[in-house]
């Protein structure tokens, strides 16, 4: 029995794969007004956006494997090894690209986090100003951006080009 045809029952949860038959019930879910309150859908899911979302993840699962399966038949033709390799620079490049957009995007609306009052939150208040956070989490937000930017520039084969394109994040709002 491999990890992806398991199934764990308890008294009050059965999980096992996903099946063409649990349409329904997924569909029943994401239109239950008190689930869809909490979450960041809308109660308006139909059968047709289920069989949507099911055929997305049959195509992710085809776009996953067709690489593999067309490196079989064009090996021959290929200048390059078409053996799976682990690339772990790209990785943690990806991954460094990766924490430093997160930083840099998020750091300003944390910063209006932090200065609106719990008692503001639970009266859903504190969010009408429209101004900058405390010059700390600005000051943050810009070395984020410099250094994501820097980093762009610094891996980029044409660094004229990363430049050009890395300008207009430093340039002024007109919002």
């Amino acid at each position: 029995m491999t990890a992806f045809n398991r199934i764990f029952t308890t008294e009050r949860l059965l999980l096992r794969p996903f099946q063409i038959d649990d349409l329904g019930t997924f569909v029943a879910y994401r239109s239950d007004v008190e689930v869809a309150r909490y979450q960041s859908w809308e109660p308006t899911y139909s059968m047709a956006d289920a069989e949507s979302f099911l055929d997305s993840q049959i195509g992710l699962v085809f776009g996953a494997l067709s690489p593999m399966l067309a490196a079989q038949f064009l090996a021959q033709f290929l200048p390059v090894s078409t053996d799976p390799t682990l690339y772990p620079g790209a990785l943690l490049l990806a991954a460094l690209f990766g924490m430093l957009t997160t930083l840099a995007f998020a750091i300003l609306p944390l910063g209006h986090a932090r200065e609106v009052p719990a008692t503001a939150l639970f009266r859903e208040q504190g969010f009408e100003a429209r101004r900058l956070p405390s010059w700390p989490y600005v000051l943050l937000a810009v070395l984020f951006m410099a250094a994501l930017a820097g980093l762009a520039i610094f891996t980029a084969y044409d660094r004229f080009i990363a430049v050009f394109l890395s300008a207009p994040s430093f340039s002024p709002s007109r919002n």
